[in-house]
């Protein structure tokens, strides 16, 4: 009976401490593997601060890219402004030199108003226009088509033994200089607001 007894005791103390070395065991592989969970978030939060640092150089980068371009861009359009300008003003002082001297220097001159004045004043007119015309703005060659349609009609007249009146030549004048109100600004007027736009443009700048 005591042997029975004895027995059970023996192989109940070698069941427990089969238990306490499989806690034991249990208890250290749970540790090793939280360590090493551990050890990973560590690794993953410095993979993740690692690359959110080169997004943001890219970020950077991209600015300093965007700024330079919009830089470039404005510098370009600048320059283009500035082209434009020259080559505007030169094709208003062609032009204007046209008038000048076939309307107000003929005037003063006295010199006849007759065929061979406005075909040489239309022909002058049509050459600048060759030259310069895709320079001209709107407005001014709004007021150049209308002056340059009145012209033909008084080549007309004159082709057909007619005469020009004070009438005719202020209507030029008119379009050149002062302006038909409601209807048309002077090419004058026209050109030195255009000049004037494109001046503010560019000193701003």
């Amino acid at each position: 009976m005591e042997a029975l007894v004895t027995s059970a005791l023996i192989a109940g103390l070698v069941s427990l401490v089969g238990v306490a070395v499989a806690f034991y065991t249990s208890k250290h592989q749970l540790r090793a593997k939280l360590h090493e969970l551990d050890l990973k978030r560590h690794e993953l939060e410095a993979f993740a601060a690692a690359k959110l640092q080169e997004l943001e150089l890219k970020r950077q980068e991209v600015e300093a890219v965007g700024r330079r371009l919009t830089a470039e861009a404005e510098a370009l359009r600048q320059n283009m402004m500035r082209d434009i300008l020259a080559k505007r003003m030169a094709a208003y002082a062609a032009l204007w030199k046209v008038f000048i001297t076939y309307e107000r220097n003929w005037m003063l001159d006295h010199k006849a108003f007759d065929l061979a004045w406005v075909k040489r004043f239309t022909n002058e007119l049509n050459a600048c226009n060759a030259e310069h015309g895709v320079f001209f703005s709107q407005d001014v060659y709004k007021a150049f088509f209308k002056y340059r349609s009145c012209l033909y009609d008084l080549l007309e007249r004159l082709r057909s033994n007619g005469e020009l009146s004070e009438a005719d030549l202020h209507g030029l004048v008119e379009i050149s200089t002062t302006g038909i109100e409601g209807e048309v600004v002077s090419m004058a007027t026209a050109m030195k607001d255009d000049l004037g736009s494109y001046m503010k443009v560019a000193i701003r700048a």
